[in-house]
């Protein structure tokens, strides 16, 4: 308790001789300043370090000045019915804090000017009557003094109990923030990402293709006589044939492609290549995977068959047009007789 003492002390001084008002953010950031190794301080770094891009860059680095700061960002992140449940836990225990830290700083300060003036007096005596008066003020100050830091010292020690517990609460909605990502950016039928978080790989590959010139193939997929699965052998088999196919999807594209479900029992996919023949090799593995194994439900077992349009991005003036295209194939390929491959080339995978 010595060097939270000392600690304590000290930052009330810089405070004061910086002529920085003892609020909690400029005592939190002080006390930080001194005592780098303290764990509340590593708290906040960390923190710090774990805001997204987006937050640093929305607010600026020397906005970010103490625990209140980050909690604050916290605060604003979206949030469901269960987050809104943490968020008010969080601002409680902040308000909270922020009333006993309050006291503990003006009581401490108003006990430290009391000592400033007192030095003062010394030296400005100079007589011993003065001087005996002044020891008394002295030692009655110091008495108080001491009674004031034992008082901070408890607050303090309260405080670090608060910041534990505020710890854990942004955890609970750290995780609970991840889980809500994550269920908005995957399928939770076929684990692929949604049609949401699909549109944002986009860009990447639009950025891509502008910057670096890669090319990327994209790829309409459409289950074959899916209506008549869920007529005839009702809709828990029509998602066991979307899930099973969107396995085998993810399971045969790269991690540095992006397969999505889009909507229903369309799915597609981005593929970057160097050559046709990669590509190409792709679509047939897929095919063959899906038309030479049986979809099992229950005691079923289907044989499945998907139809699917594919265009290069390179052949049109926008990703828009190159989806576009790759639908127009798709249904090409249904009319054509289903369970096929068209390719904006020409070839056909039957």
């Amino acid at each position: 308790m010595a060097d939270i003492k000392q600690i304590a002390i000290q930052t009330i001084k810089n405070l004061n001789e910086k002529s920085i008002d003892p609020t909690p953010e400029n005592y939190m950031k002080e006390f930080c300043n001194i005592n780098s190794h303290n764990n509340d301080c590593e708290f906040f770094t960390k923190s710090l370090l774990e805001l997204s891009q987006d937050e640093l860059d929305h607010y600026k680095a020397d906005k970010i000045q103490s625990v209140y700061d980050i909690v604050k960002i916290l605060l604003k992140r979206p949030s469901s019915k269960d987050l809104s449940i943490h968020t008010g836990e969080v601002g409680n225990i902040i308000k909270n804090m922020d009333s006993q830290l309050q006291d503990s700083i003006k009581s401490h300060y108003n006990a430290f000017m009391n000592i400033q003036n007192i030095k003062k007096d010394i030296q400005s005596s100079n007589t011993n009557d003065e001087i005996k008066i002044v020891k008394t003020k002295l030692i009655d100050a110091t008495s108080s003094l001491e009674n004031e830091i034992e008082t901070v010292n408890k607050k303090l020690t309260n405080e670090k109990q608060q910041i534990e517990i505020l710890e854990e609460k942004i955890k609970t909605l750290e995780d609970s923030l991840n889980t809500y990502k994550k269920e908005s950016s995957i399928d939770f039928l076929t684990t692929l990402l949604t049609r949401k978080a699909y549109e944002k790989e986009v860009e990447k590959f639009e950025e891509r293709f502008t910057r670096d010139n890669i090319d990327y193939a994209v790829v309409f997929f459409d289950l074959d006589k899916f209506k008549a699965v869920n007529d005839n052998y009702g809709h828990d088999c029509g998602d066991t044939v979307l899930k099973t196919f969107g396995l085998i999807l993810n399971k045969l594209t790269r991690k540095t492609d992006v397969v999505a479900r889009y909507g229903g029992e369309e799915f597609v996919a981005l593929i970057q290549y160097k050559k046709e023949e990669d590509l190409l090799k792709y679509l047939k593995r897929v095919k063959d995977v899906v038309t030479s194994n049986k979809f099992t439900h229950k005691d079923l077992k289907l044989d499945i068959t998907f139809s699917a349009g594919v265009d290069i991005r390179s052949r049109h003036n926008s990703y828009e047009d190159t989806i576009q295209q790759a639908d127009i194939l798709l249904y090409e390929a249904k009319f054509d007789g289903r369970n096929r491959i068209i390719l904006a080339s020409g070839t056909v995978i039957k």
